[in-house]
């Protein structure tokens, strides 16, 4: 047999690459038909499968397809796609559906749905429904079970598999400061997988997902074939374009109700927000400060602390120095007082806090809101009780 034009096939039965001058799979024993010395066995196979490929039927798949200039390779590990596309899609309108009717509160009208949080809630769901769904699809054109997506630590190892080859080094994703580096340089390695712009999916990782997840390009190349040779990437997951679709619409009508429909909704939710960053730093402090009372060793001024009795504040030049907060580094720095009054073995805890702008004067912890900051440029030097510090 010729073999200067020698191609890469693969194996029916099993999907293992092959020679096309190969007259049997080395892996399973599978025969090539297209063999011109296996020609003689064609004739004991069932005429429908001489015309179209099913796994086993004895035909072998040709390394490089007619359109496209594509690998083509058996699918083994997938799962099944179309409860892929029914879990997802189902449980996406589910919540969506559920959030609907809750934000009615037996009202049914367009007022109703600008004053509760719904779109809001739509515009966040559907962007979580369109990356988790993307990677799930990312999954399936790697050959690789849609639901792996679902187990913790497990999805991480797959990711590394796809990217790396390497299934071990997804347990990097575990590891402090070094997972953030590490999902940098996963994120640009699957993006060059998928011959995407490697630095644009390390940098925009969720909206470039969605491109490889609802994209046409393929994954090393390489197209997956179930069954017909039908692949991924064509009439098989034809069915992810109606998805793709219902959250887009969700997402821009989300977005509409949320900012043009009601702009003065919007002005109101966005300072509801802004002054939520207060509350949230002062309930850390709080948290913080009650901690450290049970844990640490406390100094004020001329006096021991007392539990059941006394009322003592602790100033902080940088509330970060008292408490771990997120996204601090991109607000204006802060100050506060958090004072504890103890009585018959109570606590209360109040805090004064401010930004050199907007804050608030003492107020007590539990009652304290979003609609309790104001513009309150400077907290008093000294407060009420005595003065105490936590050692290190």
């Amino acid at each position: 047999m010729n073999h200067e034009n020698d191609t890469t096939i693969y194996c029916s039965r099993c999907g293992a690459e092959m020679k096309s001058s190969s007259r049997y799979c080395m892996k399973c024993g599978n025969l090539n038909y297209d063999h011109e010395e296996n020609q003689q066995y064609k004739k004991i196979q069932p005429k429908e499968e001489r015309q179209i490929y099913q796994v086993g039927s004895g035909h072998s798949l040709v390394g490089t397809s007619t359109s496209g200039g594509q690998t083509i390779s058996v699918s083994m590990n997938t799962g099944n796609s179309k409860i892929c596309f029914l879990v997802n899609y189902g449980l996406y309108l589910l919540f969506l559906f559920i959030s609907l009717l809750l934000s009615f509160h037996g009202n049914y009208s367009l007022e109703t749905i600008l004053a509760s949080n719904f779109p809001l809630f739509a515009i966040g769901l559907s962007v979580f429904f369109l990356y988790f769904y993307s990677i799930q699809l990312l999954y399936v054109k790697s050959d690789q079970k849609w639901w792996y997506a679902l187990v913790p630590i497990y999805n991480f190892m797959i990711l590394s598999d796809i990217a790396f080859h390497k299934k071990y080094l997804g347990l990097l994703f575990l590891v402090p400061f070094i997972n953030v580096l590490f999902a940098l340089i996963l994120f640009y390695q699957l993006g060059k997988k998928f011959n995407y712009n490697g630095f644009l999916t390390m940098l925009f990782p969720i909206i470039m997902v969605l491109f490889i997840g609802f994209g046409i390009h393929s994954y090393e190349g390489r197209n997956y074939v179930n069954s017909g040779q039908e692949t991924t990437l064509e009439k098989s997951y034809q069915h992810k374009k109606i998805p793709l679709i219902t959250a887009l619409f969700v997402l821009f009508i989300g977005v509409f109700l949320f900012v043009f429909a009601d702009f003065d909704n919007f002005q109101n939710k966005m300072s509801f927000f802004g002054n939520g960053y207060y509350v949230y730093t002062a309930r850390q402090l709080v948290k913080t400060t009650q901690k450290k009372i049970e844990n640490g060793s406390i100094n004020c001024e001329n006096v021991s602390y007392d539990s059941n009795s006394g009322t003592y504040y602790f100033h902080y030049n940088d509330v970060r120095d008292g408490a771990f907060l997120l996204l601090y580094d991109m607000h204006d720095p802060m100050l506060a007082n958090v004072v504890v009054r103890n009585v018959n073995g109570e606590s209360t805890y109040l805090v004064e806090l401010t930004d050199y702008t907007y804050g608030f004067p003492l107020t007590d912890i539990a009652t304290l809101t979003s609609d309790s900051v104001i513009q309150y440029s400077n907290i008093s030097s000294s407060s009420e009780g005595y003065l105490c510090q936590f050692s290190e």
